[in-house]
């Protein structure tokens, strides 16, 4: 093994397994509020505003999942069409209404199919909008309200 190999494995090994002892300052704690498949290929999320316990994770498929503290497994809120991903493709940002659950919206900046353009949009959401621990969410059918639309994908991936 040459010198420049054995140093770049040793640095990588050091980061792996500073990665795995963390330590926090006095006074806090470390929380694991959702553990991701590694075959989820996230790419965004947000907790839902107001308190809630709720976080949004966002695939790069378009995907849309809601995990919480009280459920074992994430429960599909719904899926975003014409996704285009892979690379640095795809759905690419979610956000939340500040205004949750009174405005049960939630918007995605994505990549569309088959063009290479960009898109920010907003969906309705609806199910139990105001329950803190509850997964039953879903995008309401038809509600997409496309916002900033066809915007050139610049970054050329």
């Amino acid at each position: 093994m040459s010198f420049m190999r054995f140093t770049w494995a040793f640095i990588v090994a050091i980061f792996s397994a500073a990665n795995f002892a963390q330590t926090v300052p006095p006074g806090f704690q470390i929380d694991t509020l959702a553990n991701l498949p590694a075959s989820s290929a996230a790419s965004d999320f947000c907790f839902l505003p107001n308190g809630d316990h709720r976080i949004l994770m966002l695939g790069q498929s378009g995907l849309i999942t809601v995990y919480t503290t009280n459920a074992v497994t994430p429960a599909t809120v719904g899926q975003i069409t014409n996704v285009l991903s892979g690379g640095e493709k795809g759905a690419l940002s979610i956000a939340a209404d500040p205004a949750w659950p009174a405005s049960p919206h939630i918007y995605v900046w994505y990549s569309v199919s088959p063009q290479t353009v960009m898109r920010l949009a907003r969906w309705e959401v609806s199910g139990d909008l105001a329950n803190p621990l509850s997964t039953n969410l879903a995008l309401v059918a038809g509600s997409e309200y496309l916002i900033l639309g066809d915007a050139p994908n610049l970054a050329g991936n």
